[in-house]
């Protein structure tokens, strides 16, 4: 029984985390869809007005990356705010009408020599954008690839050479192939290219040279190194991108992820283990009634116990927060416009209310509070092989156990 209430809070420890650090990118109506390791690059490009939604605020973030939506990204990571203000007056190719909203992106990028289309006078604004399709494009955006290097039958090899040395395809392990390129990937890419310097090809001398500043300098203005500051209702510390002219402008801000996650207690043998550094500056919270350090250190098997920190010189970790939380079991009794009635009394806080948004009557959940306030919520994953035969607000009986 001991094994099991471990595995049972380890998995609930790993579904909160990933969940708490995906509601928080709110801006989009489908952000629970959203990879967590693409979770901040797609905050970030929708903070810096690359990235949006549709008119239902909906980002698809496994859909596909089209090639018209590839020239407005890339016509932003060049102009920053000002492709706000383009407009075509023609048709930059005989598939893209004037009036067409990629029309002003794929016209400047066609003037960049970003994009020549398919050779045939057509572009092909609604096909399906590669990995390597993208990549090649983003380069062009660099100012690689001048000297025809991403022509002919190996121009895949050349692509993904100078991408990799270049660090573009940080982050996206997996997902560099000729499959169509997922939106949420693609916006990795482009968080990755904004942090590059572009060049300028010197044909005299064949070879490339830096011309300017990384695009996350001018003109998108945005420090690409989040800061910590702060914790969120939960107490773990919150990152924020912010803008490099001026640190009090938030692009995106996210819970920070935790450097580690464990069902196992508090325990000193811990902090060894991990090269932990925890002192007396380091925050403790206990997101039950007790709040101490002492009542933490007193955990065992059961809570999840997250720790926050960042390396040292010396090849330690410094610990700046721990974090212990308890979860309740609750079903949805009723929702209604102002209300949400769990097993466990009713929700009718607005913060409250949008943790809950989605859930529908009979919906298992594990919930989180502060004290009395709800912080966090996951629907429950039916686990087969076992059956759940009682529950109280804090305990479930399995096959009787």
């Amino acid at each position: 029984m001991k094994n099991l209430k471990k595995s049972l809070a380890l998995v609930l420890a790993i579904v909160m985390v990933f969940s708490l650090v995906i509601f928080a990118n709110a801006e989009f109506a489908d952000a629970d869809q959203i990879s967590p390791k693409f979770a901040d690059a797609c905050g970030v490009m929708n903070g810096l007005g690359i990235l949006k939604g549709d008119q239902n605020g909906v980002f698809n973030p496994q859909g596909t990356l089209t090639r018209g939506q590839a020239m407005k990204i890339i016509t932003y990571l060049k102009l920053g705010k000002g492709a706000d203000n383009l407009t075509a007056t023609a048709a930059p190719f005989n598939d893209v009408p004037a009036t067409a909203w990629e029309a002003p992106f794929v016209a400047y990028c066609k003037n960049a020599k970003i994009t020549n289309g398919y050779g045939d006078g057509n572009f092909g604004k609604d096909d399906e954008l590669s990995g390597y399709a993208f990549a090649k494009f983003l380069l062009a955006a660099l100012g690689y690839g001048a000297n025809d290097e991403y022509v002919g039958d190996e121009w895949k090899i050349a692509v993904a050479s100078d991408a990799l040395s270049l660090g573009l395809f940080a982050g996206i392990e997996g997902y560099l192939s000729d499959e169509p390129l997922p939106r949420e990937v693609a916006a990795q890419l482009a968080f990755n290219a904004a942090q590059i310097t572009p060049v300028k090809y010197v044909s005299i001398f064949e070879m490339y040279q830096e011309a300017g500043k990384p695009f996350y300098e001018s003109p998108l203005d945005f420090n690409p190194t989040p800061v910590l500051t702060g914790t969120d209702a939960a107490g773990r510390p919150v990152k924020k991108y912010v803008a490099k002219s001026d640190a009090s402008k938030v692009i995106y801000q996210t819970t920070a992820e935790p450097i580690y996650t464990t069902a196992d207690g508090f325990d000193a043998a811990i902090a060894a283990n991990k090269n932990f550094v925890i002192d007396s500056d380091t925050a403790f919270k206990l997101n039950t009634a007790a709040s101490s350090q002492a009542a933490i250190q007193a955990l065992g098997v059961g809570p999840q116990i997250e720790f926050f920190g960042r390396p040292t010189e010396d090849g330690k970790v410094k610990i700046t927060n721990v974090v212990a939380t308890d979860y309740e079991f609750a079903t949805v009794k009723a929702v209604t416009d102002t209300k949400v009635t769990l097993s466990t009394g009713d929700i009718t806080d607005a913060a409250e209310l949008k943790l809950l948004a989605g859930f529908v009557k009979d919906d298992a959940l594990a919930i989180v509070k502060n004290g009395t306030a709800l912080v966090g919520a996951v629907k429950a994953t039916p686990v087969t092989g076992a059956k759940v035969t009682a529950t109280t607000a804090t305990t479930a009986s399995i096959d009787g156990t």
